[in-house]
């Protein structure tokens, strides 16, 4: 209860889920498979309470079905490992948190979303001492079969439209919430034997491109992720020493 006011209602909290897997090992530096699988949130009420309508609302089951198809190899005589996956998710009902018109700042749902993107990733050993390690995913989600109030919530009643105009297809146009469209990140690290130990000289550069932190896409909201930079120095002696 808030401010005197209360939601009397019930949720079905049973669900099941399952996962299935294809997998060949081609040959000894080959591997691939398929796989599907499902997901759901479970149901819930909204924790908000702003008003005798808008006060802890239900929210619908959120559930998902993704799909991967995965290649992991081992090539050049063990010196390059590379490593690919695609996927692909479909949510309905996914649940996000926004201003809901007349209602005040709500959990709810959006009819559906699909996620899909492909991640490559390879470890390099051009020498015994030196390792290179690179990585890049791409990320493309979207919402579909949104609906005029929906596409009016997730645009703060039109506030962040073109013209002021809350079109289905303006809507379903907003990228995802903290959904950067890819990430990238190459890492080197080279050994020495020197003064009876080792020293490693390791560094990797990230970077990853802008995103918005609310589901309304509002210019404040806006992220601009800044590279990472990191460098690093370690000495470690030999057994004995």
């Amino acid at each position: 209860m808030a401010f005197g006011l209360s939601n009397a209602d019930s949720i079905d909290l049973q669900n099941e889920t399952y996962t299935m897997k294809l997998e060949c090992q081609a040959n000894e530096d080959l591997f691939i498979y398929l796989s599907t699988s499902t997901g759901y949130k479970t149901p819930d009420f909204s924790a908000d309470c702003f008003s005798a309508t808008s006060c802890f609302l239900p929210v619908t089951e959120e559930e998902v079905t993704s799909y991967e198809f995965g290649i992991r190899s081992d090539l050049m005589d063990d010196r390059l490992r590379l490593n690919a996956t695609v996927f692909y998710s479909k949510y309905v009902q996914l649940q996000v948190g926004a201003t809901v018109p007349r209602l005040g700042f709500n959990r709810f749902n959006l009819y559906a979303a699909t996620v899909q993107g492909v991640e490559v990733e390879a470890i390099f050993r051009p020498a015994d001492n030196l390792e290179i390690f690179g990585n890049i995913c791409t990320n493309d989600g979207e919402y579909d079969g949104l609906t005029q109030l929906q596409a009016d919530t997730i645009t703060v009643s039109r506030a962040t439209s073109p013209d002021g105009i809350a079109t289905i297809a303006y809507g379903e146009a907003k990228k995802m919430k903290n959904a950067s469209d890819y990430q990238a990140n190459i890492e080197l690290l080279w050994r020495v034997n020197q003064s009876g130990g080792e020293i490693a000289f390791g560094g990797n550069v990230a970077i990853e491109d802008e995103s918005y932190s609310l589901v309304s896409n509002n210019p404040g909201s806006l992220i601009n992720h800044d590279p990472i930079i990191n460098a690093r120095i370690s000495y470690t002696p030999h057994e004995g020493n």
